[in-house]
């Protein structure tokens, strides 16, 4: 079987379908080229040749390239609001939370309860076993005092094990 429009962007697909939509031939070679496509595009094309060659009404759609027009730059590093205090129980205050804080090598093992030569799986282990406490379904069941104070150690974990990975990379 020769697929006569494979070199064809989808672009270009379009753009063909727009000007032919009433040439049964163009209709056949789209749907029989657009049925080897799994793009999103490529299957709302395909629905809408078929719509055309059933002589249903084309519905119009959004263009898919105005859908990424406003896109948001995402910054590459995003410094959490971390604070390390003594005690585990205690609920953060509003001060430990407004700078940010970078967690050194030494309380990075101490916030994840690991040793120096522990496993890079025990390490990753420790921090899931924290951050799984903040699961919603779990966080539902608690007041807001207990709730912030877990989220606090999650962060925590987070950034000690962003800070590990950091340090064994610089090795």
């Amino acid at each position: 079987m020769t697929r006569p429009l494979m070199q064809n962007g989808i672009a270009e697909l379009e753009r063909m379908f727009e000007s032919c939509q009433a040439d049964p031939q163009i209709l056949e070679a789209l749907e029989s080229e657009l049925k080897f496509r799994s793009v999103p595009r490529a299957t709302t094309l395909l629905a809408k040749v078929r719509r055309a060659m059933n002589g249903a009404p084309i519905l119009p759609t959004a263009s898919q390239d105005a859908l990424f027009e406003n896109t948001v730059s995402v910054p590459r590093q995003i410094e959490l609001p971390i604070a390390i205090t003594d005690s585990d129980s205690a609920a953060p205050t509003k001060r430990e939370l407004e700078p940010p804080l970078k967690v050194s090598v030494d309380d990075a093992y101490k916030i994840l309860k690991v040793a120096p030569n522990a496993s890079w799986d025990s390490i990753e282990q420790s921090r899931r076993t924290v951050v799984e406490l903040t699961r919603p379904d779990r966080l539902e069941k608690l007041n807001d005092e207990r709730r912030q104070a877990l989220r606090l150690d999650a962060l925590r974990a987070n950034a000690a094990l962003d800070a590990l990975l950091q340090e064994r990379r610089a090795r």
